[in-house]
């Protein structure tokens, strides 16, 4: 149970700062063109 933790943590820990960076850009992309 711990170990299936300790990896669910470990893939969000990398997931989703690669979900919050991708929304940045979009956001900025998208400010920028304005």
């Amino acid at each position: 149970m711990n170990s299936i933790s300790i990896l669910c943590i470990e893939h969000f820990s990398v997931t989703l700062p690669r979900i919050v960076y991708q929304h940045a850009q979009v956001k900025i992309t998208d400010l920028a063109e304005i």
